[in-house]
């Protein structure tokens, strides 16, 4: 059984939990926003720490701080669930589905939103799923969104030309 603690994101909310390492794999809800969630598997985040009863399920709110941030006290708790599990997670392609969605709307090419908007969902699945770096989960959204508002206009252009082109035939 694995001692310490672990710490990790809520992937609704994206609120910073933290709980013992004894509950890796197990399902509960995250306190804040009752999404059903399993704890990942992580390595300890406080190596110094002994188990303690929990509040909340076995979870412990964390403070709000940078999940990536790094501090110089060897007291202090550290987080290194992103960095020790990032050689078990497929890279994240954030900047690609960002760039796709931003050329699409400057090159007029729809294709490419396409492109970024079936990464960008697949991705987001990946990163809900805990198979992905969630690192780039901010700009694979921009991405997304980018490309699937480029290609809702050029639906409705679509739409209107179409409809103009009938509306000329008709009359």
């Amino acid at each position: 059984m694995r001692e310490g603690k672990v710490e990790f994101r809520c992937d609704t909310c994206e609120k910073l939990l933290r709980t013992d390492a004894s509950h890796i794999g197990d399902e509960t809800a995250c306190p804040s926003c009752g999404a059903a969630l399993v704890v990942p598997d992580y390595e300890p985040a406080f190596a110094d720490d002994t188990a303690e009863p929990l509040e909340h399920a076995g979870f412990d709110q964390a403070p709000e701080t940078a999940w990536h941030q790094q501090t110089s006290d060897p007291a202090a708790p550290v987080n290194r669930s992103a960095s020790s599990n990032a050689g078990r997670l497929k890279p994240h392609r954030g900047v690609a589905v960002l760039i796709l969605g931003i050329f699409s709307w400057f090159t007029g090419i729809p294709f490419l939103a396409v492109a970024g908007v079936v990464m960008g969902a697949s991705d987001l699945k990946a990163m809900d799923r805990g198979t992905m770096d969630p690192s780039g989960r901010d700009m694979t959204r921009w991405g997304y969104w980018i490309g699937l508002a480029h290609l809702i206009l050029v639906g409705v252009i679509l739409v209107l030309v179409c409809g103009g082109v009938l509306v000329a035939i008709i009359a």
